[in-house]
């Protein structure tokens, strides 16, 4: 006779025949729109339940009563996930039997499987795991509130809060780590493998973004238009960034742009990059050197300086208004870097709106531009 877990598992196992046999074309928009969702939440609640049972499998020992000498490798034969995921699966298990609130949230579907990942890199050292405890409800509210870029820039000024000294070692390790093989192959072409530090992949993706945006548009105007991957275009801003170097040897290289944030007093250490990503100190001060430092002290959460009445958003205001939102703030949640973002008025300008921080926030080019995607929110 089954007992009540097995019971459920079959009961799970008939709903699951029952949606996989659904037609989408059978259901509404809205009812579309709803399954997605809440299915994918189901995904973080059946991840909590399955961890749940397999700690206890794994502690209990029973994956051993086939010979087999580890969970995981019991796992991978039982079910044929990969390897890796099995591994990734039992790690998950382990990780939850001490975190009972982690575990609770993805319970109810508040976290995701990333969430998992980010909280298990953030304590992932004795000096983390002893402040992990009690932060524990701290990092989840975060997580739960906010979208997951947001959420991962507080744990890891957390990480610098909680633990400086080991995020400076892992700096410092980083630096040593950086690298660039460049090979010809077998049929002529050239393959590029390497690791660059947080900072200066932060100039070189800045540098070949702005190139392939530029291929982008000769595409497009070209008669007829030139299709090619995304990948391709940056295969081609490559070649043209190597051959602009070579063509104007005197010319004065262009400076990294390293932006402070001070007067903010939720997080100390503040030092991240334009694209939101959050280093070390260490990190930076290889390029302070030869960089344009630019300093914003927050006298909120949301203010840098002052007021304009010019027309369009540049300079300082521009910047503050970058440093500020730091990504796309559309509804739909996009986190388009500031860099990538153009500065919108929330109320227009012809509407008598100020060019002013109040009424400047940052919107890409596809949600700021095109009028079924703007959406403007009152201000």
């Amino acid at each position: 006779m089954d007992g009540v877990g097995t019971e459920a598992l079959h009961r799970l196992e008939e709903d699951l025949a029952e949606l996989n046999a659904l037609d989408p074309d059978t259901v509404t928009d809205d009812e579309l729109t709803e399954l997605t969702v809440g299915l994918a939440r189901c995904r973080s609640r059946l991840l909590a339940a399955g961890a749940h049972l397999t700690a206890a499998w794994e502690q209990r020992g029973v994956h051993r009563s086939d010979g087999s000498k580890a969970a995981w490798a019991r796992l991978a034969r039982a079910a044929n996930p990969s390897p890796r995921h099995a591994q990734t699966i039992v790690r998950h298990a382990k990780m939850l039997r001490d975190k009972p609130a982690t575990a609770a949230a993805l319970a109810r579907g508040d976290i995701s499987c990333g969430h998992l990942d980010l909280l298990a890199a953030a304590a992932s050292n004795d000096v983390r795991r002893q402040a992990f405890t009690g932060d524990e409800t701290f990092l989840l509210h975060h997580c739960v509130t906010m979208r997951f870029n947001e959420a991962r820039r507080v744990v890891r000024y957390w990480t610098e809060h909680v633990d400086p000294d080991g995020c400076e070692r892992v700096g410092r390790e980083l630096l040593d780590k950086t690298s660039l093989t460049v090979a010809p192959t077998l049929h002529g072409c050239i393959h590029i493998q390497g690791l660059i530090d947080p900072v200066g992949g932060a100039i070189f993706r800045e540098a070949l973004r702005r190139i392939e945006r530029e291929l982008h548009d000769t595409d497009r105007a070209a008669d007829p238009p030139r299709t090619r991957s995304h990948s391709a275009r940056r295969a081609a801003a490559l070649v043209e960034m190597a051959r602009r170097a070579s063509a104007s040897p005197g010319r004065r290289r262009p400076e990294p742009l390293v932006t402070i944030l001070a007067g903010v007093d939720t997080m100390s250490r503040l030092c991240e990059l334009s694209t939101g990503d959050v280093i070390t100190p260490t990190l930076a001060a290889p390029y302070l050197s030869s960089s344009d430092v630019q300093s914003f002290v927050f006298g909120d959460a949301r203010h840098v300086l002052g007021v304009s009445t010019q027309r369009t958003f540049s300079g300082w205001l521009r910047r503050a208004i970058q440093v500020r939102d730091r990504h796309c703030t559309h509804p739909a949640g996009c986190d388009a870097p500031m860099d990538e973002c153009d500065i919108d008025h929330i109320t227009p300008h012809g509407h008598g709106g100020l060019t002013s921080q109040d009424n400047g926030r940052l919107q890409c080019p596809t949600h700021n531009r095109n009028p079924d995607l703007h959406r403007r929110a009152p201000p």
